[in-house]
């Protein structure tokens, strides 16, 4: 099996010099060929230099104001062309089975990244898993549900949202991201934004409709930092 890992980044010279190196760890330690992807977002730190040591970095010139705001529709269009760009530019450059997405601000250990491997590779019905990714707010509180298309997380622990599982289970849902997922890369689907949606819900909507499911596995823990 081959994977690629595909990065956005920009101005992430520090988190390349620290929390980098343990996902850098965890990822290798699981997946035996793999290929980095880096694409950078108009840098003005190392962040290029650091990430030349690791994989492929594609350089790309956005408007920051654009691609770091918060939700509407403009962010949402923008961060949907990077990804996309960052899909054509794997699929040019070879084959690979999954894709490994990973957001610069998640965190996580070996034991999750094989929890989401194991996952996907046992269950042929399924095209995307997603880690548990906590913001630490309150609870087991899933920080990512723009990505989820819904108000609340998750989980029957978090004290904001009160929701119907136990982070022991793995739960079908309409989408998912949480900035650490694996896809079926024979599953050829792109991303799109609409008005207060992330670009994922379309994303995953393709994953569904080729018939296979979007999951997020409850035991494979992802730390959020802002």
């Amino acid at each position: 099996m081959r994977y690629a890992v595909i990065q956005l980044t920009q101005n992430c010279e520090s988190y390349y010099q620290n929390a980098f190196l343990s996902v850098h760890k965890a990822i290798t330690r699981t997946f035996k060929h793999v290929v980095w992807f880096f694409v950078e977002n108009d840098s003005t730190d190392k962040t290029v230099e650091y990430a030349q040591q690791y994989g492929h970095v594609l350089s790309l010139s956005f408007p920051k104001k654009t691609v770091l705001s918060s939700r509407c529709t403009m962010r949402t269009e923008h961060m949907a062309h990077l990804r996309n760009l960052a899909l054509q530019w794997v699929h040019d450059f070879g084959s690979f089975d999954f894709i490994i997405w990973l957001d610069t601000n998640v965190t996580f250990s070996t034991s999750t990244a094989l929890l989401l491997k194991r996952t996907i590779l046992e269950d042929d019905t399924i095209g995307l898993v997603a880690g548990n990714t906590t913001q630490h707010k309150s609870g087991w509180h899933y920080y990512d549900t723009y990505a989820l298309n819904q108000d609340r997380c998750l989980w029957k622990d978090c004290d904001i949202c009160n929701g119907e599982h136990s982070k022991d289970e793995n739960v079908d849902v309409a989408s998912a991201f949480g900035g650490l997922c694996i896809i079926r890369n024979s599953i050829r689907c792109s991303f799109a934004a609409s008005y207060n949606q992330c670009e994922h819900v379309y994303m995953c909507a393709k994953i569904w409709e080729q018939g296979y499911r979007v999951v997020v596995v409850g035991h494979a823990r992802g730390i959020w930092t802002p």
